[in-house]
């Protein structure tokens, strides 16, 4: 019997910091509102409120109050609009000057000038401090024109230039960090968002209050508490009962339950991610017909059909619909379990092997029951999974340590895009050179004609090129049988009736944003 680690996971990952419960500075005015506060339930706490160390999405949801990052989205549109910088120029395809807001305090009375700029971007280059060196390593030199003036200049021609600094990375204070120390200032947070924070309850909840002071005008709503609730049932009782306003990452099966109610609403977007299950290439898995073979083993129309109740769609791929560089000509696998049997006979293992698959509680939506449902397809051709449950912080903390146990395993996992283009996919997972801190090629997948593909796309600044070359690397990485593909869902959300707040297309819950 071959044993195999496997791994559920959502890329939303996390290096874990030891944290305390930290009380906030205080407010220096109270902003007039017209909603006195909302109370927003995550699945999942916090590891660290240093904004330039996390890009996972709850920690975004977060940040974005607290901090601003140099260019924003909109949340209907998903278009790159501006934050810090007010205007920005293309000198070449590989030089950028970003135009500064002027009059821009930090929440302590720091200023806000291009010294904050260049030290948080030179500071999220380094992977050993930033999970945003994945996006940041192609910065090259960022250069202070004047104190509101920064030149960027990437390592090769670069077409995801704004999408880099688009809500991915925030701006935080030199000077503060320098006086109190990252970790303190991981702990108790400065920066120039609408909302300062106040507290922070590992476990619990996080409080803000509206920055009086901000340069994009006062908060429509004063206060604003994050709560942590892993189990999405709890989530939904919450909102139904009155003590939540906006609830995230809800199952399918679930959405009944609020729009019966008539105290609550659903609202949805779709979910820039794709999920599967990540093969490692060693022992059974470094044979493509076991690849293939657990690729028509799995019935991924029954899992969107009964888990998902139709608001998922199957993959045919590595990238999602909607994405940038989609192909939706790619055949995908077919469910038979019959051709399955036949492969794994063929690559000597009639009598199948075990593995083991990891779940973490409160980072993936109906992950539990996606997982039981893979566990019980892969059962019927002699794959036997037994299924292990993580709360949420200490997978990614196994997933996120180098050298860890889980540096030899294989797992089930999404990654995001949510700028929509399918690098955000291809860059960081599929790359020979990708392994973690580098990138987040987990299963160590590497194959160098798909390698030359994906950087090609990621020098090309015409579009329809860039289009072609990652449809083909999109091809070889199917043939590969690189995942399990699955599925990419719906984002489902539940909000009190009539609040006027609606699912954003990047997933994000920003209130200064998205309530006016």
């Amino acid at each position: 019997m071959h044993r195999i680690a496997v791994w559920l996971a959502a890329l939303m990952v996390v290096t874990a910091l030891p944290l305390l419960p930290a009380a906030g500075l205080a407010p220096t005015q109270a902003a007039p509102a017209r909603i006195e506060s909302v109370v927003v339930a995550d699945a999942s706490d916090l590891e660290t409120l240093d904004g330039t160390l996390r890009i996972v999405t709850n920690h975004r949801r977060v940040y974005g109050h607290i901090y601003d990052a140099l260019l924003t989205r909109d949340g209907a549109t998903n278009q790159i609009k501006p934050r810090l910088a007010e205007r920005w120029e293309r000198v070449d395809d590989r030089t950028w000057i970003f135009h500064l807001r002027r009059n821009v305090k930090f929440h302590n009375g720091d200023p806000f000038n291009a010294e904050a700029v260049k030290w948080t971007l030179e500071r999220a280059r380094d992977p050993k401090v930033s999970q945003a060196s994945v996006y940041a390593k192609a910065f090259e030199k960022v250069e202070i024109i004047n104190p509101y003036a920064v030149r960027v200049t990437t390592t090769h021609p670069d077409p995801l230039m704004l999408t880099r600094v688009a809500d991915l990375i925030h701006i935080g204070s030199p000077d503060y960090h320098k006086r109190v120390g990252s970790p303190e200032a991981g702990v108790k947070p400065v920066g120039t968002g609408p909302y300062r924070f106040v507290e922070w309850v590992k476990g619990s909840h996080i409080k803000l209050v509206a920055n009086g002071d901000y340069w994009g005008g006062r908060p429509a709503v004063r206060n604003v508490t994050i709560r942590f609730v892993p189990e999405a049932t709890t989530r939904v009782a919450a909102v139904l009962a009155g003590e939540v306003d906006i609830a995230t990452e809800l199952p399918a099966l679930l959405v009944e339950r609020l729009e019966g109610s008539g105290r609550s609403e659903v609202t949805t977007a779709v979910d820039p991610l794709s999920i599967g299950v990540w093969l490692r290439h060693e022992g059974p898995m470094s044979d493509l017909r076991v690849r293939r073979a657990l690729n028509h083993a799995v019935n991924k129309d029954a899992i969107v059909k009964t888990i998902w109740r139709g608001r998922a769609t199957p993959l045919n791929g590595p990238l999602f619909p909607g994405s940038f560089g989609y192909d939706p000509g790619l055949k995908p696998y077919q469910y038979d379990p019959a051709l399955a049997r036949k492969l794994l006979a063929e690559a000597m293992y009639p009598n199948g092997f075990t593995i083991k698959m990891d779940v973490p509680i409160g980072g993936v939506a109906q992950g539990k029951e996606v997982a039981q449902a893979v566990a019980g397809d892969l059962a019927q051709v002699g794959v036997n999974v037994e299924i292990n449950l993580f709360e949420w912080a200490t997978f990614l903390k196994r997933i996120f340590t180098p050298r860890s146990e889980a540096m030899n395993s294989t797992f089930l996992l999404y990654i995001k895009s949510a700028s929509l283009d399918g690098d955000g996919v291809l860059s960081t997972t599929f790359l020979c050179d990708g392994v973690y801190p580098a990138g987040w090629n987990w299963n160590r997948y590497c194959n160098r004609e798909v390698d030359k593909l994906i950087l090609q796309q990621a020098r090309t600044m015409d579009p329809k090129v860039r289009e072609a070359l990652m449809q083909k690397a999109s091809q070889m990485i199917r043939d590969d049988a690189t995942w399990i593909f699955l599925y990419t869902p719906q984002q489902i959300f539940g909000k009190k009736k009539g609040l006027p707040w609606k699912a954003r297309m990047d997933g994000m819950v920003f209130i200064f944003d998205d309530i006016k």
